[in-house]
């Protein structure tokens, strides 16, 4: 990605669905993302649940694993009590927005790979 074009990932609020599968509730987090590209802004918001931010770290580990050691860690799975606490979702959240941020500010050319560009829906906007 280009000094030109720029991309900010930010989780800036969640909301609980009903995985309607299984019959349980679960957190889902919002992420804005904007693109800069000279003079031209575009924003869009997409939800993400935490296992597939899950999944995407696992994808990129194994697909470049020459940057597996430096890629930021994701925020623990585990938890005592409830994962849909506000506390809990509240850390989760901000735990999130941490690791894309750290994620693109570390490798900014993943942006253009294709599990980030699905997971942020970068071709669709």
């Amino acid at each position: 990605m280009s000094e030109a074009e720029a991309l900010k990932v930010e989780v800036f609020g969640s909301y609980e669905a009903l995985d309607q599968d299984s019959g349980k509730f679960y957190t889902e987090y919002i992420l804005r993302c904007t693109q800069q590209d000279g003079l031209r802004s575009q924003t869009w918001k997409t939800a993400r649940r935490y296992r597939e931010f899950c999944a995407i770290d696992v994808l990129l580990r194994e697909k470049y694993p020459h940057l597996s050691a430096t890629l930021p860690p994701l925020p623990s799975k585990k938890y005592l009590g409830s994962s849909l606490a506000s506390d809990f979702v509240e850390k989760r959240q901000r735990e999130l927005g941490q690791y894309i941020t750290t994620l693109l500010l570390l490798y900014p050319e993943l942006a253009k790979d294709e599990i980030v560009d699905e997971f942020l829906e970068l071709s669709c906007h």
